[in-house]
């Protein structure tokens, strides 16, 4: 079993995490595999380069989480072993060389400073240019790449926060990082979640207090808002995977659009709320978040049925701007998807090319190994 399907996009490149991946005699070392469009368009292919860790070991899940901005890959490692001390983690950074992309180990590993057993540091991460975000238990760190390049160093700065205790999924865009913090409680509703939105200061990043908080106007216990979340400009979309919550939790889900009021980012809540009609109680539609400039697109991560094959939406923000009226303007499935593959767990967005993971796909008879899609619009 590999599962491979922890998908992001940058342009005509698309890498994919494979954390299960074994590397020489090493089980669920992790690897990242990069797809590079062929000038003849998308097709059924394998990849142009695979990515690893240099001194990546068993079980430190390399590709857990994976983001590209340009050519610039960063992949965590949660589970690593650093300095010592089990599951701390680790994020790797790969450059594209001159030459195009091709098989090939980190040129820089980040690591926090703080010292600990069980940070999972690298949970989820996220890169803007040279700045790049990653999450671990109770803490958010911001790491800017040095003049010279990337190379091996601990963090710039601390925005000193965490998801109750988990790592938080993270987003950045520009000088705009936002966290979500799915577990926290809002007023009496416990769990309701929310999503933290931190704006560098002009004197660059340091430790700094949040600039705003993005919570749902219908939000109740359980909803866990902030599960997902995704940023692109002055635009961000977060998942509540069980909103409404009603009975045990289980929601169908929901997704939530906030858009930057014309004053800066403040505390507020939702432009608009985007669901899906006939959503069943357990899908978690809103599982996996993506965004690029108008386009919204929202995965399921199924729950009370797994059995369920998985779906992806595209929604593009009407002329008006957006509303919670607005409806999906496309359902993308897997032309081969069957039950438990879990289509959608995964989605990513750049220009006009979506890409959906299948975490637990079967591929030419290996069970779970797990694929990526690619829909061109």
């Amino acid at each position: 079993m590999i599962f491979f399907g922890i998908v992001s996009i940058s342009g005509d490149t698309v890498v994919v995490g494979a954390p299960d991946a074994i590397v020489g005699p090493n089980s669920l070392q992790g690897a990242i595999y990069v797809f590079v469009k062929p000038p003849s368009g998308w097709g059924n292919m394998t990849q142009t380069a695979k990515l690893t860790a240099s001194d990546g070991a068993v079980a430190d899940e390399l590709g857990k989480s994976v983001a590209i901005s340009g050519n610039t890959v960063i992949a965590g490692a949660p589970l690593a072993t650093v300095r010592g001390n089990p599951r701390m983690g680790a994020a790797y950074v790969f450059v594209k060389p001159a030459n195009g992309w091709t098989n090939e180990n980190e040129v820089a590993k980040l690591t926090h400073t703080y010292q600990q057993f069980n940070q999972y540091f690298g949970s989820s991460v996220a890169i803007c240019g040279g700045t790049a975000v990653i999450s671990a238990s109770n803490s958010t760190s911001v790491f800017v790449k040095p003049p010279g390049g990337w190379a091996s160093v601990t963090e710039t700065a601390d925005l000193n926060f965490g998801a109750g205790g988990l790592p938080a999924p993270v987003s950045i865009s520009g000088d705009t990082v936002v966290v979500g913090d799915f577990l926290t409680d809002v007023g009496h509703h416990q769990a309701q979640g929310s999503a933290r939105v931190f704006v560098r200061p002009k004197r660059g990043w340091g430790h700094i207090a949040k600039t705003a908080d993005l919570t749902a106007s219908d939000g109740r216990a359980g909803d866990l808002f902030g599960s997902a979340l995704a940023i692109s400009g002055n635009t961000i979309v977060i998942g509540s995977i069980d909103n409404p919550a009603g009975r045990n939790n289980l929601g169908p889900g929901a997704a939530y659009v906030f858009v930057k009021p014309a004053t800066g980012w403040k505390n507020m809540t939702e432009t608009a709320k985007l669901t899906a009609a006939g959503t069943k109680r357990g899908i978690r539609f809103g599982g996996a978040v993506a965004l690029s400039g108008r386009n919204v697109v929202i995965g399921e991560q199924p729950f009370i049925y797994p059995k369920e094959p998985g779906a992806v939406y595209l929604y593009t923000e009407p002329p008006g701007g957006w509303k919670s009226t607005s409806k999906f303007d496309a359902q993308l499935t897997a032309s081969d998807g069957t039950k438990k593959d879990y289509f959608g767990s995964s989605v990513a967005i750049s220009g006009k090319t979506i890409v959906a993971g299948a975490r637990s796909a079967s591929v030419n008879g290996h069970r779970q190994q797990g694929a990526a899609y690619v829909f061109g619009r």
